[in-house]
């Protein structure tokens, strides 16, 4: 008989595969405040365990990304800001220089979330040796470009004619590198051939998009809210930053589009808050604008919008997640509330 796994050994069993990611870090070589990891396998191995540990604790689908990031989030922060390599100096991986704010910003797509999902989505280790392939720049394996494929290639949810257009894909991805004798660059045309190949599966609303400016404002206001290192002022920082205003009509929005049962959908289409909620909003986070405009544009596409819930990083318990945090940082007395809740979950559970 197999042995049975414990969480315990296998949370330690990830810590170290996170550990070894952080081993194979290298400073880049664009001449931009960011690292590299050239070793693809570790990225696999991480998902594997993250695949198994889901599995482990019963994880429903729509809540997966939440409990990876209570549970690993912090201690893949603390490996990647202590740096430490085996075998070379210390590199610190975890804060990088935002090329348009000129600030430094913590990661919000996190390697716990992208070998989860490079895993759940390419599904066998075949898969992933065609995607490493198809991911090569000049320096090796670029993590970036294994992303940018994971819709198109995705074994789990695959795209329409997916077959096809994959093929078509690899030849004529393997023909342009055989007459330029070099990688494709990402930007140029690594790019530009996933969308001529792609354009006809593509949907209108950017999935990728939404997920990425989740995430990302996520790992913002969890920065103002956290137990330890948050504030009232930084919360009134931050609330000011994206304006008042724009935060409740972004959690409004967020409460519409996360709503599951279209009956109950519709009667909230019709609550007369939601009637005054405009196609954008003013803000000084572009972010902010950029999700907003993307959650609105699902307003009125159910079909859409129903794809959207689906996705790991913009489920319905990741939107009110989001839209709970919101409030916690906009409101001293929701923040309490949300204090009281964590305090009740950490019981619950110790």
């Amino acid at each position: 008989m197999p042995e049975t796994i414990t969480e315990q050994t296998l949370t330690q069993k990830i810590t170290q595969a996170i550990q070894n990611i952080q081993d194979c870090a290298e400073k880049g070589t664009k001449g931009l405040d960011r690292q590299e990891v050239k070793n693809d396998i570790v990225f696999w191995e991480l998902g594997i365990l993250l695949k198994e540990f889901v599995e482990l604790k019963s994880i429903s689908e729509d809540k997966i990304i939440d409990e990876l990031n209570k549970n690993f989030k912090k201690i893949e922060k603390k490996i990647r800001s202590e740096g430490l390599r085996k075998g070379k100096d210390s590199l610190q991986t975890w804060k990088y220089m935002d090329q348009n704010t000129k600030k430094m910003k913590e990661q919000s797509e996190t390697w716990v979330y992208w070998s989860f999902n490079f895993v759940d989505a390419y599904q066998d280790l075949e898969r992933w040796e065609l995607i490493v392939k198809l991911a090569q720049s000049q320096e090796g394996f670029n993590r970036k470009r294994a992303q940018d494929l994971i819709e198109k290639f995705s074994k789990k949810d695959p795209i329409k004619n997916a077959e096809k257009l994959q093929t078509k894909f690899i030849e004529k991805f393997e023909k342009m590198q055989n007459e330029k004798k070099r990688p494709l660059r990402r930007e140029k045309e690594f790019s530009p051939l996933i969308t001529e190949i792609f354009s006809k599966s593509k949907s209108k609303i950017s999935h990728r998009k939404g997920i990425e400016f989740c995430l990302r404002i996520t790992a913002d206001v969890e920065l103002v809210i956290d137990r330890q290192d948050g504030n009232e002022e930084s919360r009134k920082e931050f609330t000011k930053h994206i304006g008042s205003k724009s935060v409740e009509s972004l959690r409004r929005l967020l409460r519409l589009i996360s709503i599951i049962d279209l009956e109950k959908y519709q009667k909230r289409l019709g609550h007369p808050e939601v009637k005054k909620l405009r196609k954008t909003i003013s803000t000084n986070d572009p972010d902010v604008k950029e999700f907003y405009h993307i959650l609105y544009s699902l307003k009125d596409d159910e079909k859409a919008r129903k794809s959207f819930l689906k996705k790991s990083g913009t489920s319905s318990h990741d939107l009110n997640m989001l839209n709970t945090k919101l409030g916690a940082a906009y409101s001293e007395e929701k923040y309490q509330d949300y204090l009281d809740d964590l305090k009740a979950r950490d019981e619950i559970f110790s």
